[in-house]
């Protein structure tokens, strides 16, 4: 959870990510909502949310701000794809054969 690519990359999760921030000196800090391609935390941006640091954090008060945004952006972003205002992705259809979603597809017409 970070405002990506600072932060990110491989080993950066969890604890390590609001550790780092801290460390650095950020004054702000958040999660960010991305497509995903062959690279650690790389792909397209679809969201952030920012959360201030705060001079009393600790990586786990630190944690539990970001967690609380992202619970919030997650579905904000879903419903934006699903309604198809978000980089013109869809929702995908419905199977003919078994009436199971197709797979997404990015960029597909």
């Amino acid at each position: 959870p970070s405002l990506l690519p600072r932060f990110g990359g491989r080993g950066m999760y969890g604890p390590r990510v609001h550790q780092a921030v801290l460390a650095a000196g950020d004054r702000q800090s958040g999660c960010t909502v991305h497509l995903v391609d062959e690279t650690p935390d790389g792909g397209p941006v679809l969201a952030r949310a920012v959360v201030p640091v705060l001079p009393q954090d600790t990586p786990e008060r630190l944690a539990q701000r970001v967690a609380a945004v992202e619970r919030r952006l997650y579905p904000q972003v879903v419903r934006a794809i699903a309604e198809g205002r978000l980089l013109g992705l869809r929702p995908p259809a419905p199977s003919a054969q078994d009436g199971a979603p197709a797979p997404l597809r990015v960029g597909a017409p």
